[in-house]
């Protein structure tokens, strides 16, 4: 059976999706290039290590929307990630301030999920980010930790995307892919459910 796509989905989801694809080819661009380079400086400072921090603040800057569907909210987000992109085009890398707009980064995402009572899409998303964290700067599994730190982080996109959907921004796409969807379900004794079979 063909899918059938009843309603688009809310922008809020989109912009999400949006944010991920388009990092995606740059990350693993990065990680193809880093099998090849000498640990250290020459990873750190590899021009695919800098695509790859543009555009994982370009993902930021799309979520900030998605998790709140406010045009001010993404607006702001967009400012500070556009500032920390900023800071991958300077001569010289500095790691420490990388890792720490990326956490501010992130901040910016979950905190309206506190301001909203989402307490635990937001308890998960920073308790993975957390363990993620920590299997990258620990490396307790040796060579398999960097994996192991991106196959931790793998929840957090369908979490986002479930409070993007619960949004009142949302509820007009849900309703109708849902209506349309309830809509085009055969009736029992119709011809086309006993074909089914």
């Amino acid at each position: 059976p063909m899918l059938k796509l009843f309603s688009y989905p809310p922008l809020t989801v989109l912009a999400i999706a949006f944010g991920i694809a388009t990092h995606a080819p740059f990350s693993i661009l990065y990680h193809l290039n880093a099998a090849k380079l000498s640990p250290g400086l020459e990873q750190l400072e590899h021009w695919s290590r800098r695509l790859d921090h543009i555009f994982i603040h370009w993902g930021w800057a799309w979520i900030s929307f998605g998790v709140t569907g406010n045009l001010k909210y993404f607006s702001m987000g967009a400012v500070f990630n556009a500032y920390c992109i900023l800071q991958q085009f300077k001569h010289i890398v500095v790691p420490k301030r990388n890792q720490i707009l990326m956490v501010l980064a992130m901040a910016i995402n979950v905190m309206p999920m506190i301001s909203r009572g989402d307490l635990q899409p937001f308890i998960l998303i920073v308790s993975l980010m957390v363990f993620s964290s920590w299997l990258f700067a620990a490396y307790p599994l040796g060579p398999w930790s960097h994996a192991a730190f991106h196959l931790s982080m793998l929840p957090i996109p369908f979490i986002f995307f479930s409070c993007a959907c619960m949004l009142p921004s949302s509820a007009d796409h849900i309703i109708r892919a849902a209506q349309c969807a309830a809509a085009s379900v055969p009736s029992l004794e119709s011809e086309e459910y006993l074909n089914l079979f």
